[in-house]
Formats: structure tokens, C-alpha cells, sequence
């Protein structure tokens, strides 16, 4: 049952791609794309393309019209699975979804950015030399490298473990790991190696000798997590979202809170001042040829969606996937939903 349901959101996720008009390169079932609101900016980027080592990270401010900056920022290579990012503790964080081809968090801080304006690409080397005459290929302090984690240790191949990262600090990371229906997770702290090391790695790792918490899954699947308080979110690439509830047994169990086929998750937005994470749908065409009007809705236990006319928005020519992502942050300030005001102090996260 779990394939027919994997491949039936598919079919789903390709009609996602073909409806929004998205460049061949993202491949289906890739998930939402992700965005950000972070002191007074709106954040978006692009997959990482296949065969590249760079991806497109757009930054534009939030109350105008203006055309966003671009950066070209370096990524994972040849990805064939998720590629994730957040914006957490005033940093930019990337990683993807498998702890064994590819166990790589990138963290930058955002005031590097500069370094990576697509406008002054001659200008990058001389700023990284610069900067970090050490480490010339950013491969050293900005990559923290994953050990294989608990429970993929024995598996020879990573087709059945999948994980996501929460920065909780500077150096401290909440790795949610997924294996056989169970995420566990764990706490691991980083800290910079002596010199005589620092050649081979930069950072060594601690791991928290328990699990903090063990939760059996209804889904397998990569997945995006969103923490709210106590309670965590987690986004499928197959566009849906569960969330968690008593399993009578003492413990916690995810159940779906969103998962209607005619209308996917397609966009996720977080605004960091706040904490709150607001989900948009992408309705597709039923087989009565009829289509649910597009909304969105914020994540909780029993989500409500509110529904918008698409026509009001206000249009714009800017690139993917800036242009997907500033359409929805803008339905977000119409409906109050975001403050500008709260964006001039700092943000919760």
C-alpha cells in the first residue's frame, strides 16, 4: 500500500511541476519549495542542480517591489534526493535527506553573502581570500560532516533512511532520523578541532548518548521538519504534512493532518519573528474538471485553510523560485498574517 501511495503522489507531483510551469531541472517529488521571512527580508532558493556545485539563494526586501539580489552559493553535487535549507540563528543552513551518500551541513552566516553576489562574480575570489585566506574553497569552517548516524550504521544501501537538521544553537544541531517507521531524535553538538586536526576535519561532533525522543512514523518518506513549541511538522517531498499525537503507549506517533490530492502543499513559508510556518496549497484539476480555489493554512494539530483569490495577487517577473515564494509572503502581509513591524526588531530565530 505504502508504493501505490508513493507512486500515486508521483503522478501528483508532476501535474505540481507541469501546473506551476517550473524549469525541467527540478525534478518530481523534490517537495515544496521553502521560504523564508527573516528580519525585514524574504529569502528563496533554488534546487541544487544535477551535475553543479552551486545553487541560486535570492534575497529581497520585504516591503519592495524591487528585484532581488542573487547569490550563487556552493551545494551538494549530483543530488538524486531532497535538498533542504533553512534560515536559523541568523545563518543560512543546507543539507539533504541521507545520511549515507551524502551526510554534508553547509552553514554560512548571511553577512558572507556578499561574497557570492551573481553580479560580481570576478569579485568572489578576491572576497574569500580575503576573508578566509585558509580555507579558499569554503570547505573547511563553513561544512560540517555528519557521521553515519545510529540506526544507518549496518545498512548497505541508504534507501530506507532519511533525516532532516533544527539548528537549536550556533553549534548544536536536532537531527530527526527516519528509519524503518521510527524517527529518532538526536542531539549533537559541535565543536572546532585542535590544529593538529584541522587539516583532516575542522569541527568534531558529540552525540547525546540517548535518543531525545522516539516517534513512530506513518510516512517514509524525505521530509522537511518545522518544530512548534513542543510539537513538530513534517513536510513530505510528496506534499503532505503530519503532524503528532499520543500513541496510548506513553509515546508520540505521527498522523497526517494534510494530505488532500487535488490540493498539495506547493509553497512552505516561515516567518522567523514570529516562529509561525503557513503552508500554500497548489490546487490541480479533478476528474470532474472542477478545481478547489488556492489557500493556505498554518501549521497546527487541526489546520483551517483560508482560501484567496489568485487574481489579487499582485504579479510580479521575477525569477524562480523567488516569484512563487514573494506571491505567497505577499498574501501573508494582506491578511496580516505577517508584521512588518515585528521585522524591524530581532528575530525570534
Amino acid at each position: 500500500m505504502e508504493l501505490i501511495r508513493q507512486k500515486a503522489w508521483i503522478v501528483v507531483a508532476v501535474l505540481l511541476l507541469i501546473a506551476d510551469q517550473v524549469h525541467s531541472e527540478v525534478r518530481p517529488g523534490r517537495g515544496p519549495l521553502i521560504g523564508y521571512v527573516h528580519q525585514g527580508k524574504v529569502w528563496a532558493a533554488t534546487d541544487a542542480e544535477p551535475a553543479t556545485t552551486s545553487c541560486s539563494v535570492f534575497q529581497g526586501a520585504l516591503l519592495s517591489e524591487k528585484p532581488p539580489d542573487e547569490f550563487f552559493l556552493y551545494a551538494m553535487k549530483d543530488l538524486e534526493h531532497s535538498y533542504v535549507w533553512r534560515i536559523s540563528q541568523n545563518l543560512f543552513w543546507q543539507g539533504t535527506g541521507r545520511p549515507i551518500s551524502d551526510n554534508r551541513i553547509y552553514q554560512y552566516a548571511l553577512e558572507d553573502f556578499k561574497m557570492f553576489d551573481s553580479r560580481k562574480p570576478d569579485e568572489r575570489g578576491r572576497k574569500i581570500r580575503e576573508r578566509y585566506p585558509a580555507d579558499l574553497l569554503l570547505s573547511q569552517k563553513q561544512l560540517w560532516m555528519l557521521p553515519v548516524l545510529g540506526l544507518a550504521r549496518d545498512q548497505k544501501q541508504d534507501t530506507d533512511v532519511y533525516y532532516d537538521f533544527y539548528p537549536t544553537g550556533v553549534k548544536k544541531l536536532l537531527i530527526f532520523q527516519l528509519h524503518k517507521k521510527t524517527i529518532q531524535i538526536l542531539q549533537c553538538e559541535f565543536t572546532e578541532a585542535n590544529e593538529k586536526d584541522r587539516k583532516w576535519h575542522w569541527w568534531d561532533y558529540k552525540w547525546a548518548e540517548k535518543p531525545i525522543e522516539v516517534i513512530d512514523a506513518t510516512f517514509h518518506t524525505p521530509f522537511i521538519v518545522y518544530p512548534s513549541g513542543k510539537t513538530y511538522y513534517f513536510i513530505t517531498q510528496f506534499c503532505e504534512c503530519y503532524g503528532l499525537k499520543d500513541n496510548g503507549k506513553g509515546g508520540r506517533v505521527t498522523e497526517l493532518i494534510w494530505g488532500k490530492e487535488d490540493q498539495p502543499i506547493a509553497r512552505i513559508i516561515t516567518d522567523n519573528a514570529t516562529g509561525k510556518t503557513f503552508a500554500f496549497t497548489l490546487p490541480l484539476e479533478r476528474k470532474d474538471g472542477t478545481k478547489a480555489k488556492p489557500g493556505y493554512f498554518e501549521l497546527s494539530p487541526k489546520p483551517e485553510l483560508i482560501e484567496y483569490d489568485p487574481s489579487k495577487i499582485q504579479k510580479n517577473n521575477f525569477a524562480y523560485p523567488y516569484k512563487q515564494i514573494r506571491e505567497c509572503v505577499d498574501v501573508l502581509l494582506a491578511d496580516k498574517k505577517i508584521d512588518p513591524e515585528k521585522h524591524k526588531k530581532k528575530d525570534k530565530r
